[in-house]
């Protein structure tokens, strides 16, 4: 109730300050009210957890607050006043404790490996063609196709610790966590930005909210970013319901949002089936600084499907084994599941295989007959079994 409430009084709030990002700042305490600010803000759940309590100054410790609370807390003294939490609305008042708009707080800056520290020491790297960053970076999906193409990252940003342990281990790099916790002076110059910018608020699974929703506001850190570094272009992800969430309205903030900033979009949608064994349509947008740029700007032609070569696969008249595939015989975006898994030996895959009899009781399992996604597809090829 008081987070809806908080959205109603605050609506708007974002797009004014978009270069500046999403609303973030932290409270100042002394240590002996630091416990009745974390108990105040964690019964709205505005402390950001995964944000430690960190030194201010010499006398004062800083908690820092998630966007919803940011948000209620600028406007601190004004209609948002009530949806402060009594205890903590007192201490402002007092002058006991004070709020630090703006503040962000990281603890490490991003830093490679030691393993990876290593090589690069011992074969230093080319010059890049390119710099780049990478927000909600995953477990560095566009930097895969990005490094293939001659750049180099300079910045990585990913909060989920699974996903950043991953990316980490993908690339020897251990990207920094929370982007809103990074401040301005922290961020180096590049000339492209990617993100996959988080989906849950514009997904037809959940709510649709939007950024309304904390989650969907986030994309105003991508602005903030933008604005600070200034890099040549952009390359944003997300999924295809975004040009119908809120009726379009979400969209068109974000595309006048990133004008605003500078820059010149232009949006696609793509569906990567003929190059992975999965329907996975998203929306992509490109965003160059220069006009030109943009109007020069060609997206790539992707066939509609995998096409004959995945009809040629189903019927077997093209033969495919396990990890036995001539060289040259199907293009790369043709390859087969079992050629994209690491080889086993004999011995060590039998350990996984199921007897027959383990694979009649998988085939006649209710799952297996109502849920024909999770069906595994063929190590040759071809389509998941009926």
């Amino acid at each position: 109730v008081h987070g809806a409430k908080c959205l109603a009084v605050l609506a708007g709030s974002s797009m004014p300050g978009a270069a500046s990002g999403v609303a973030v700042g932290a409270v100042v305490a002394p240590k002996r009210h630091l416990q009745t600010v974390i108990k105040a803000l964690d019964e709205r759940q505005w402390r950001k957890k995964r944000t430690k309590v960190h030194e201010y100054d010499c006398e004062h410790l800083a908690v820092a607050v998630a966007p919803e609370g940011a948000r209620a807390l600028d406007a601190f003294g004004s209609d948002a006043e009530s949806l402060v939490p009594a205890p903590l609305a007192a201490l402002l008042r007092d002058g006991a404790v004070r709020w630090a708009t703006g503040h962000r707080h990281v603890s490490a800056a991003a830093a490679p490996s030691p393993a990876a520290a290593a090589a690069a020491a011992a074969s230093p790297a080319p010059p890049p063609r390119f710099r780049y960053a990478e927000l909600f970076a995953g477990v560095g999906g566009f930097r895969l196709a990005l490094d293939g193409l001659g750049g180099r990252c300079v910045f990585a940003s990913e909060i989920d610790p699974c996903a950043a342990a991953t990316y980490e281990r993908n690339f020897g790099d251990a990207p920094l966590g929370d982007i809103t916790e990074v401040p301005d002076e922290a961020l180096p110059a590049h000339d492209l930005l990617t993100a996959g910018f988080p989906c849950q608020s514009f997904s037809r699974s959940g709510e649709q909210r939007g950024l309304g929703d904390a989650r969907g506001d986030l994309f105003f850190e991508i602005v903030r970013v933008a604005s600070r570094c200034r890099p040549a272009a952009l390359l944003l992800e997300n999924v295809p319901n975004l040009l119908r969430v809120d009726n379009g309205h979400a969209l068109h903030i974000i595309v006048h949002a990133l004008a605003r900033a500078g820059y010149h979009c232009r949006l696609q949608l793509a569906n990567a089936a003929a190059l992975v064994p999965q329907h996975r349509e998203r929306l992509y947008l490109a965003a160059f600084r220069d006009a030109a740029a943009a109007a020069a700007f060609r997206w790539p032609s992707l066939p509609a499907a995998r096409g004959a070569a995945h009809r040629a696969l189903g019927s077997g008249t093209v033969g495919v084994g396990y990890h036995g595939t001539p060289p040259g015989t199907l293009p790369p975006q043709y390859r087969t599941l079992g050629e994209l898994l690491e080889p086993l030996a004999d011995e060590e895959r039998s350990r996984y295989e199921l007897s027959e009899t383990q694979w009649r009781q998988v085939r006649s399992s209710l799952e297996w007959r109502t849920n024909p996604q999770w069906r595994l597809p063929p190590l040759g090829g071809g389509p998941r079994p009926p």
